[in-house]
């Protein structure tokens, strides 16, 4: 055992070095001043299985706008003395690298958008990092970082929530961890919300933005502007139309694949309706 956890702890230090190595070659890569002109830094936060990375993949192909694919950036802003600048070289290079290779895969979907811009831009006003369950985790366990971001980027900072019906979510949890539907993730799920509440509590009202992916799915070009809108940028009719044909015809209803028991419905019920929840989960049902 104490052999077993040596070689764990020394294959997480060789990880790392390769890393900090890796991250330098990066940072000496890209000039500080190619981010003169960005306006906001975005942050997204939520729940895993949400539409998290068809949104990043969607605001990346903004002529504005660079959104790295699953960078991880909050724990990077820690270890980099929240120098912002090595944390958008980052971002910039992880953009670059997915659109060079096509490959903006999560849970099996590819979010490559051809013919827009992805991985490049022609006036970078917009950068961030999409990330949006391990965030809401990483809050929790670590809130004094999300802190020290909000007053390093003061109100250039922009979050968004992406949610969707939290009955679909939980499925997906009952899916990836090859399980049943069951209290402990029911209440890990609201944990979620809760991490995205406290944030939402420490921004002002423009800096925080509720996406609803039912609503997305369902009116693709009027809440894509409208996002953009968010970030104060305009969205072209060509940009629409392309993002748009890269978006669902309908939200996938996940948790009619799975057995779902009355007495777990009616908890899930009682927290989106209660106070706490429900002027942003009550409009959700079974």
């Amino acid at each position: 055992m104490k052999q077993n956890k040596l070689f764990k702890q020394l294959g997480k230090k060789v990880k790392s070095i390769v890393e900090d190595r890796k991250h330098a070659a990066i940072f000496n890569k890209y000039p500080d001043d190619i981010f003169n002109g960005v306006k906001y830094y975005v942050i997204f936060i939520g729940y895993a299985h949400s539409g998290h990375s068809l949104i990043g993949a969607l605001l990346d192909a903004h002529p504005n706008m660079i959104i790295s694919n699953e960078l991880h950036a909050l724990p990077l802003f820690a270890n980099y003395n929240y120098d912002k600048y090595k944390i958008f070289k980052l971002i910039l290079d992880n953009s670059i690298r997915c659109a060079a290779t096509k490959d903006r895969t999560n849970t099996g979907y590819n979010y490559y958008i051809p013919n827009l811009y992805q991985g490049k831009f022609e006036k970078l006003e917009v950068i961030g990092d999409k990330k949006g369950g391990a965030t809401a985790v990483y809050n929790l366990k670590h809130p004094e970082v999300m802190d020290n971001i909000i007053k390093l980027f003061g109100s250039s900072l922009k979050i968004i929530h992406v949610l969707r019906n939290p009955y679909d979510n939980i499925t997906a949890y009952a899916y990836r961890l090859k399980c049943t539907i069951n209290k402990e993730l029911i209440e890990n799920y609201f944990r979620h919300v809760d991490s995205v509440l406290d944030c939402k509590a420490k921004l002002q009202e423009n800096q925080f933005y509720n996406l609803f992916y039912e609503e997305l799915v369902n009116n693709k070009e009027a809440e894509l502007k409208r996002l953009c809108g968010f970030l104060n940028q305009g969205a072209n009719p060509d940009y629409l139309k392309q993002c748009s044909g890269s978006i669902y015809d309908s939200p996938h209803k996940r948790r009619y694949s799975i057995e779902w028991k009355d007495e777990n419905k009616s908890i899930v019920s009682a927290y989106m309706n209660s106070d706490k929840y429900k002027e942003l989960l009550s409009q959700y049902e079974f």
